[in-house]
């Protein structure tokens, strides 16, 4: 079990199964763009934080942190487990599934 920002938990069996599943609807897009949206930047700047700051508080480049919010790479487990707890938000908040590509 992994304990969200919240105080709720999620066990990784869960966070395993929506990565599987973001990983299969990234797959099936094809050209469309990608099926999962992120809270990422909106969290951020609730915090008052440059990408510089935050990144460099997450042991991360502040490029990666830049494709992350803008979707146009997918953060590990790990790392989208830092990003959920840096922001002490739940991490199924973090990241949305556009449930229009579940077909």
């Amino acid at each position: 079990m992994v304990q969200n920002a919240d105080g709720s938990e999620t066990s990784c069996k869960d966070l395993f199964c929506l990565k599987a599943k973001i990983q299969v609807q990234i797959g099936n897009a094809a050209k469309e763009p990608m099926p999962v949206r992120t809270h990422l930047q909106e969290a951020r700047k609730a915090r008052g934080l440059t990408q510089r700051e935050a990144a460099g508080a997450l042991f991360i480049s502040k490029d990666s942190l830049s494709r992350y919010e803008r979707c146009e790479q997918e953060p590990g487990l790990e790392v989208s487990l830092r990003l959920s707890r840096y922001h002490e938000v739940a991490i199924d908040k973090l990241f949305e599934i556009d449930d229009k590509h579940n077909a």
